[in-house]
């Protein structure tokens, strides 16, 4: 994502220093390459919007994703913050076990996600994960 990214700012770049260069051109041509890269502008923005709708986590997604951003901290495992959503999920005693409103939330948010749901907040949680080196 972040190279569509730097690729649009390097479109934006060009069509910036098209115009304070000598095309040795008509003002059509011109006008013309500006068209051509405001279409290519607006094809990225388009798409970016799309790919952001697609992965906007509902809010027990988010639940679900903190809680896991939590368990690994900054510099935690991230295998063993995964491995805590196994213990609330195997774990039908949790309310003996610790009764805070805590854990039953996130019991009850990680429940309620189907398989699509739960791969979703993987893929999140890998993402945040390759950012916090």
């Amino acid at each position: 994502m972040s190279n569509l990214i730097d690729f649009r700012e390097y479109i934006e770049e060009q069509k910036n220093l098209s115009f304070g260069v000598e095309l040795g051109g008509t003002p059509a041509v011109v006008g013309s390459v500006a068209r051509e890269y405001d279409f290519i502008l607006e094809a990225i923005d388009v798409y970016l919007e799309q790919v952001k709708e697609e992965h906007t986590l509902n809010e027990n997604q988010q639940i679900v994703l903190g809680h896991l951003q939590g368990s690994a901290g900054q510099e935690g495992c991230l295998t063993l913050a995964v491995s805590t959503l196994a213990n609330i999920n195997h774990c039908t005693a949790v309310d003996a076990i610790d009764d805070s409103k805590y854990f039953k939330k996130i019991r009850k948010a990680f429940w309620s996600l189907t398989r699509k749901q739960e791969a979703e907040v993987l893929q999140a949680f890998a993402e945040w994960g390759l950012g916090h080196d």
